[in-house]
């Protein structure tokens, strides 16, 4: 059977390799940009490695729940440092907030995701009860006819 060749940018697997990537992460680094550096592995590889080694699938783990906080920290740094004077940087910034909102909310959806809760009830119906939270930007549940 032939060797299958080697992918562009295929690294060995070492504790500090993986170490390097997982700090970069936790910096808000995606793994596509860490991986276009030429001393990185390619993706492919750092799946494999989280397909094989546990400890690296941890600490990665680890790393992508820090990268959600360093996130939503960013979410509030971009509202309070966009320059409201000009459209096009106040678009930008909210483009930025819900970029970071929604990566943040699919990284760690029990600490910045949408909460809800369905209350099955003695009489068979369900009852869909949505608790709003404020979110990272400290805006407060919309007020209307329902309260």
């Amino acid at each position: 059977m032939a060797r299958r060749s080697p992918l562009p940018g295929e690294i060995q697997y070492s504790p500090e390799m993986g170490e390097a990537i997982c700090l970069r992460l936790a910096g808000g680094e995606s793994l596509n940009r860490i991986c276009r550096d030429d001393d990185m592995p390619h993706r492919a590889s750092v799946h494999r490695w989280l397909l094989r080694d546990h400890e690296f699938r941890r600490s990665y783990e680890f790393a992508r729940q820090v990268q959600a906080d360093y996130y939503a920290e960013q979410v509030i740094e971009l509202a309070d440092e966009a320059d409201a004077s000009t459209s096009p940087a106040v678009h930008k910034a909210k483009l930025q907030v819900d970029a970071r909102k929604w990566a943040a909310a699919r990284m760690a959806p029990r600490k910045w995701g949408d909460r809800s809760q369905v209350d099955l009830g003695a009489t068979g119906s369900s009852e869909v009860v949505v608790r709003w939270a404020s979110d990272v930007t400290g805006i407060d549940r919309p007020t209307g006819e329902d309260g």
